[in-house]
């Protein structure tokens, strides 16, 4: 599942070079995992993200905007707009940065059946 999550986001124009890659993924993960468990609720992300990154939630959050603005300006709306086949982002109504990961989340895990395990 790693392996599918990190081949998206190169997909969406976020490369691993950017710090954001690493919590962006593991943010991802992370949330498949609530899903497996029957849990929905990833609210404290970027606490959990800080706690596993040796940084503070603050800088979590930074290098999360930081890398999806980077890949914005690459055109990953478009691409992510083609992955899913509808419009789920644009300029006007951009994504936050928890409803960025969570999307992908749930793409993995609902619609990607061979990204559960």
């Amino acid at each position: 599942m790693d392996h599918t999550v990190s081949r998206m986001l190169t997909h969406l124009a976020i490369f691993p070079h950017r710090k954001g890659h690493a919590f962006i993924k593991d943010g991802v993960l992370h949330l498949i995992a609530l899903f497996a468990r029957g849990e929905n609720s990833g609210g404290d992300l970027y606490r959990r993200l800080a706690l596993w990154h040796h940084c503070t939630p603050r800088a979590a959050e930074s290098s999360i905007r930081s890398a999806i603005k980077a890949a914005q300006n690459l055109g990953a709306a478009e691409r992510l707009n083609q992955l899913f086949g509808i419009v789920v982002s644009d300029k006007s109504y951009p994504l936050s940065n928890l409803q960025f990961i969570s999307l992908l989340a749930q793409y993995c895990y609902y619609l990607e059946p061979r990204a559960r395990g």
